[in-house]
């Protein structure tokens, strides 16, 4: 509905930043790619077949002198001589991190898988009930709930060996999930067995199949009918 595919963590990080990538799979990209491989399988094997390399020590003697070739054949000179780096923002942590768009519950809390986050009260407001907040998840470990660009609560990092990994949403955590190649449902699996309903005696048994049969509703056959044999009759 917004007229672009929402983007990755990376994604958001790289256009906070202000840098443009190529997408995968674009026509700028497979363009890139198609000429490197004309070099790769086309000009590069001529190279090594003329000098006479057929080994693997030789291959990395010769790659250094190919390269410096290589950029002179395809490099440009700039259009402008003024260097295009920039000085890395503030607050650079806050930007390296994972984002999480959440809705403040109205006990005053904020969840992410794995983590439940007591907002305190603010200088301007007590509550953020059903505020729209964002939790940040930095490369060290560190939480931060951030509400209009403002921190409202940080949580400190938990240790040295913490690994920045994306978590995945409540709503793909109940999705069904495979096991050794069988797709189970964990709303299946977990699920207490019902109880086997107790056997009635064989004499209560007749009973009830006999009153089954009355209860039915009669069907109407209709090959006892035969308009034939009446007429027959009557004559």
């Amino acid at each position: 509905m917004a007229g672009k595919q929402a983007p990755t963590q990376f994604g958001q990080i790289l256009a906070e930043l202000g840098v443009h990538y190529i997408a995968a799979r674009s026509p700028e990209a497979k363009g890139r790619i198609e000429r490197l491989w004309q070099t790769v399988q086309d000009r590069l094997p001529a190279e090594l077949a003329l000098r006479g390399i057929d080994t693997l020590e030789g291959f990395d003697a010769f790659l250094p002198e190919f390269l410096t070739r290589y950029r002179k054949w395809f490099a440009h000179e700039p259009r402008e001589a003024v260097p295009a780096w920039r000085p890395a923002p503030r607050h650079l942590d806050r930007i390296l991190a994972c984002r999480y768009v959440r809705v403040v519950t109205r006990d005053n809390v904020v969840s992410i898988p794995g983590h439940a986050l007591q907002l305190p009260p603010g200088s301007h407001r007590c509550s953020f009930a059903h505020a729209r907040v964002e939790v940040r998840e930095l490369l060290d470990g560190r939480l931060l709930v951030l509400h209009e660009g403002c921190v409202l609560l940080e949580q400190s990092t938990p240790g040295e060996a913490f690994t920045l990994v994306p978590r995945d949403s409540a709503r793909a955590a109940r999705r069904p999930a495979r096991e050794n190649g069988v797709l189970r449902s964990p709303r299946i699996v977990d699920r207490p067995a019902p109880r086997p309903k107790p056997e009635a005696p064989k004499g209560d048994r007749a009973l009830l199949a006999r009153a089954r049969q009355r209860s039915a509703p009669r069907k109407w056959n209709r090959t006892t009918f035969k308009p034939q044999t009446v007429l027959e009759a009557g004559g």
